[in-house]
Formats: C-alpha cells, sequence, structure tokens
C-alpha cells in the first residue's frame, strides 16, 4: 500500500509546472564616468536591461536607452533580443513590453520591475532566471560593461544585495511572490 501511495504522489509531483506570479524589483546605480571618457565629452551613455533564462535565453527586455549614433553600442542586448550587434534600434530587438528611451544624458540610480512573463504575457516556470545590464559609455570597447545576476523565481522571496564594482554599486535584487499556481502540464498524455 505505501508503494502505491508513493507512485501515487510522484504522478502528481509531476502532473504540472508551478508558475509563480510575483514582481522583481531590481535596482542600481551607475557609477560616474568622468565626461572625457562619455560621448561627445557630455555624460552620454547607453544602457539595456533584461531577463534570460538561467541557460540564457532570451526572455524580455526591460529597459534600452539607445540612439541612433549610438545603435551599435548594446551590442550583446542587441543580439540577445533577437537582433544583430550593429543595429540596437532595429525592429527585429524585442522591446516588447519594455521602456525605451533615447541616449541617457546622466549617471544616477536606476530602478526596474519585472512581472514574471515572456514577451506574450506569458506566466513563466519558476526555476533560475538573470537578469542583464549592459552599459556603454564610449566608442571603444574598454567603455562597455555587461554584468548578470542570477535569482530564482519561485514561491519563496528572494532578496540579493549583490557586490558592487567599478561601473554599478547599490545593487538590489529582490523577488516577491503573490503566490504559486500549478497548471497543467501541456505535454503529459493522459
Amino acid at each position: 500500500m505505501k508503494k502505491i501511495a508513493f507512485i501515487i504522489s510522484l504522478g502528481f509531483t509531476f502532473s504540472g509546472i508551478a508558475q509563480t506570479a510575483g514582481t522583481l524589483t531590481f535596482s542600481f546605480n551607475e557609477v560616474s564616468k568622468p565626461a572625457s571618457a562619455t560621448y561627445n565629452n557630455y555624460g552620454k551613455h547607453v544602457l539595456a536591461v533584461w531577463i534570460q533564462s538561467d541557460l540564457g535565453q532570451f526572455v524580455k527586455t526591460i529597459s534600452r536607452n539607445v540612439g541612433s549614433v549610438t545603435r551599435d553600442h548594446l551590442q550583446t542586448w542587441a543580439v540577445n533580443s533577437g537582433g544583430a550587434a550593429s543595429n540596437a534600434i532595429a525592429a527585429n530587438c524585442n522591446v516588447v513590453s519594455a521602456t525605451t528611451g533615447a541616449t541617457l544624458a546622466s549617471f544616477g540610480n536606476r530602478s526596474v520591475t519585472w512581472d514574471g512573463t515572456d514577451v506574450n504575457g506569458n506566466l513563466l516556470p519558476d526555476g533560475i532566471y538573470k537578469i542583464s545590464i549592459e552599459e556603454t559609455w564610449n566608442h571603444s570597447a574598454n567603455g562597455t560593461v555587461v554584468r548578470s545576476f542570477s535569482f530564482v523565481k519561485g514561491p519563496n522571496a528572494d532578496a540579493q544585495s549583490p557586490a558592487a564594482d567599478a561601473n554599478f554599486d547599490a545593487i538590489i535584487l529582490s523577488w516577491n511572490p503573490l503566490s504559486a499556481e500549478i497548471i497543467e502540464n501541456p505535454e503529459k498524455k493522459d
């Protein structure tokens, strides 16, 4: 009888996929660069923030600030979002539901949120995800940085304060679940 109960409980464990609704809040401060090291010596720079799976697959753009003159300076984000490294404003770079804008005029505190969905608005399965930042402040390779932070999207809160570096400080990452929902596994056949 115990074997039957164990087998039945395994069946229930694998019959659904947990999809916890919630909000990821991500804030950071962009460490200022000297004006002489930025676009046209005016402190201008470009920035993108996006979500990826733990395997690096693109999920959703959260924020993108870039202009027509600087369109080739968010190369990592552009490729991840479906475009080419040479053009971060191309139509095939996915910015569905993202906040977008022109080249940024000053460094400072930034805050973004993610609702746990993909570009189609579908709630994603629980698991490990990454939020990535790409910042470019000059035309040379040493004027670009990409940094990623892993977190767990699930029924438990995940609050982190990752270490600062030369480009970002005051980093706070917080996944706050609303509830856990089990949905039918579409691949399971009865």
